[in-house]
């Protein structure tokens, strides 16, 4: 009886200390803990237990909790997947391997299920966005680089067209005055004509008729 009655009031305490300590459930500091180590849990635990100190255990040990600000990621993360990998434990969807590895049962996922693969899309992701960061600003920086020297260049294309149709326009009208000052009075002058001749015969007669 009292061994029944101290299995259940050390969870209590748990609880009871949970209200003055940061941690109530610190991770266990020995190598290969056990599910039930991990989640400080007897044994005996019942299916609702676990559920109820998964969730605990999540609002403590999730990547993104203060209380893991001053660990390293990487030591945040394996507690995060060890968590993980007992709840699937104690909840039969894993099998605990002699080696301390998990191995999954064929199963459904449910919804209260949280998969660290989750956690890894979402590191990934903003790893991804933070390496991408840099690469656009260059890829931004490149691309203005290479439109002010098409710019520069079209520029200059256009500059060098327009004088030289200027110069073009310039050398045709000189062309057009040449030509006219030089076919000009040939076009005005009038050549004589058979009439004209006649014309001049009988005026010279006419004058010739005329008394002195």
């Amino acid at each position: 009886m009292r061994t029944c009655v101290s299995r259940w009031t050390r969870p209590l305490l748990a609880r009871h200390a949970s209200s003055t300590s940061p941690n109530p459930f610190p991770y266990p500091g020995h190598a290969n803990p056990s599910p039930h180590q991990i989640f400080h849990l007897p044994p005996s635990a019942s299916l609702q237990d676990v559920k109820a100190r998964y969730y605990d255990l999540v609002r403590i040990y999730h990547p993104d909790s203060p209380l893991n600000r001053a660990l390293p990621p990487a030591t945040v993360q394996a507690r995060f997947q060890s968590i993980s990998a007992a709840y699937d434990v104690l909840r039969g969807r894993s099998r605990l391997l002699p080696s301390g590895e998990t191995e999954p049962v064929d199963r459904k996922k449910d919804h209260h299920d949280l998969s660290s693969a989750m956690w890894k899309a979402k590191q990934r992701k903003k790893a991804e966005l933070a390496f991408a960061a840099p690469l656009i600003s260059d890829k931004w920086k490149d691309r203005l680089m290479l439109g002010a020297i098409f710019f520069t260049i079209g520029a200059f294309v256009a500059q060098t067209y327009s004088t030289r149709q200027q110069a073009l326009s310039a050398a045709s009208k000189d062309y057009a005055h040449a030509r006219s000052d030089y076919y000009g009075p040939k076009r005005t002058r009038r050549v004589p004509s058979h009439n004209d001749s006649e014309l001049a015969a009988l005026d010279g007669d006419r004058t010739s008729d005329k008394p002195p």
